[in-house]
């Protein structure tokens, strides 16, 4: 008897609680990456609240249906029947039952897979929005082409091309990974050599510009930590970097 309630139990605690576990699942992948990620704790309380309030939304609409089928079908819903053990109902109640808890269980993880995108779309507003958010995606979201980026890195290599890709990694630092095609590489200028014939002992660097280097069938990936700056570069209406 006590195996008996112990896996009814985990049963019903796997129903209660595995809406709320989807819902929030399914919010956290729509929220952008840059929002402060929850403690333990603070997932646990929203995956309860989401549960609770699935359920709450779902049980009188599944009363309904079976108060309505009871009046179309003519079938009589045994509450007392119900509430006994398994192992004493009869083999077309048991299917029944079964189904019935079956169909609530997933329209209950529907509304869950839908209800998350639904809420991080419509109520959560950030405190602040970054401004690689603003500046890379915002703000370019009028514009007809591709963002044109130029990228020095902390080495000195420099890199002008049109952003790819954009992603926040969701870890602790903020990490954000940049993709750029139709890249223009500048490698680093020369290290200072020295000229003893004209400049005495005095260091001096080269006068000749490194000429840059066409990678245009490549993509270039970048990592945030490596960006030394970045800067956005107007383009003209025909196309052209201005």
């Amino acid at each position: 008897m006590t195996l008996n309630l112990q896996l009814e139990g985990l049963i019903l605690l796997l129903l209660f609680i595995a809406p709320g576990f989807l819902c929030f699942r399914s919010y956290s992948a729509v929220r952008l990456r840059y929002y402060k990620e929850e403690t333990i704790f603070e997932q646990l309380v929203t995956t309860i609240t989401a549960s609770t309030i699935i359920h709450a939304f779902l049980f009188p609409v599944a009363g309904l249906v079976v108060a309505v089928s009871r009046w179309l079908l003519g079938y009589s819903l045994d509450m007392q029947a119900l509430l006994q053990p398994v192992s004493t109902l009869s083999i077309p109640d048991v299917v029944w039952y079964g189904l019935g808890l079956l169909g609530y269980f997933a329209c209950s993880l529907i509304f869950a897979w839908y209800g998350g995108p639904y809420v991080a779309r419509r109520f959560t507003q950030p405190e602040s929005v970054p401004l690689w958010q603003t500046v890379l995606i915002e703000e370019p979201k009028d514009q007809s082409g591709p963002v044109w980026l130029t990228v020095r890195l902390r080495n000195g290599e420099e890199y002008t091309g049109a952003l790819s890709n954009f992603v926040w990694v969701g870890d602790e630092d903020n990490t954000i990974e940049l993709g750029l095609e139709k890249v223009t590489y500048k490698p680093p200028k020369a290290a200072p050599q020295a000229d003893l014939s004209e400049k005495g002992n005095r260091s001096v660097e080269s006068d000749t510009p490194e000429e840059p280097i066409e990678l245009l069938d490549q993509r270039v990936l970048f990592r945030s930590q490596d960006i030394l700056w970045l800067a956005r570069l107007q383009v003209a209406e025909e196309g052209t970097i201005a």
